[in-house]
């Protein structure tokens, strides 16, 4: 029985510090200097959903974007980054907060359907390109996004200067099966199935057993895009679309978008939007 026990408890930390990184959802809101969102028309059909104002380069006066359904977005400040303990201070640009907008035709506007506020910080490239990823329960946005366009947005909150990407369709499936609940169920048994007989042999073969199974763990949660500023989860994933560098409609490096991506992962959206260079304060 205290082998079980052991194996159980080990089994347990090892799932609970794979999960650790992943933000709680809030239920208040936190605006910073800088948005960046993705705005989705989910149907495909510009006829429904709502309009949302955008301009670049040397446009001469704001449009529209028609037939939106839904817009995910996330705002960028200056704060504190929880590193497993204590919050540290910092100057690097962070999320702030993510919210989830829904169309509603009977009101003609869009709608908070939630916020999450959790922070994490950006990142940047090798060329000191900012990079910005977020994501949102597909449940929140009418299930499967496959088929769906597109446009990637960015804006500082105090202007109505931005920049926008050219419309793009979300090709799919792009789901991974690592990060569903079947797979996750099987990795908690097999860790604590290898912990357990790891601990009753022991010796060099638990040692042996005990490196498997961390990078087990590993391979398995790489596979899937987690919202912690390491980009190294997106290797192999190329854009959906490209922007100009150099459009912003203000000469704002830090709203002009270069490149958007998007992925479906264990029931997720996931968005990635890449700017010339990092938000600053206002």
């Amino acid at each position: 029985m205290k082998d079980v026990a052991r194996g159980l408890g080990i089994a347990i930390l090892a799932l609970c510090m794979a999960s650790a990184a992943r933000p709680a959802l809030g239920t208040d809101t936190m605006d910073g200097a800088y948005f960046y969102e993705i705005l989705l028309d989910t149907d495909n059909d510009t006829s429904t959903g709502g309009p949302v104002p955008v301009i670049q380069g040397t446009e001469p006066a704001p449009h529209d974007v028609v037939g939106i359904d839904y817009i995910v977005r996330v705002h960028t400040g200056l704060g504190p980054t929880l590193v497993f303990g204590p919050q540290l201070a910092t100057t690097l640009p962070n999320v702030v907060a993510r919210d989830v907008l829904k169309w509603n035709p009977n009101t003609t506007s869009f709608e908070q359907t939630v916020c999450d506020n959790s922070m994490y910080p950006t990142g940047t490239d090798g060329a000191g390109h900012e990079l910005i990823e977020f994501g949102a329960p597909l449940s929140l946005l009418g299930g499967d996004i496959s088929g769906a366009r597109g446009v990637f947005h960015a804006s500082i909150s105090s202007s109505g200067a931005n920049d926008y990407t050219p419309s793009f369709i979300i090709v799919g499936p792009l789901r991974s099966p690592a990060l569903s609940h079947a797979p996750l169920a099987l990795l908690g048994l097999l860790l604590f199935g290898c912990a357990l007989w790891a601990l009753r042999r022991r010796g060099w073969v638990a040692a042996r057993t005990a490196l498997v199974i961390l990078l087990s763990a590993g391979a398995v949660w790489a596979a899937g895009i987690v919202l912690d500023g390491d980009f190294s989860d997106w290797a192999g994933l190329t854009p959906v679309v490209t922007d100009p560098a150099g459009d912003s409609s203000i000469g704002d490096p830090a709203e002009d978008i270069l490149a958007g991506y998007v992925t479906q992962q264990g029931g997720n959206a996931f968005f990635r939007v890449d700017v010339a260079a990092p938000p600053q304060p206002i």
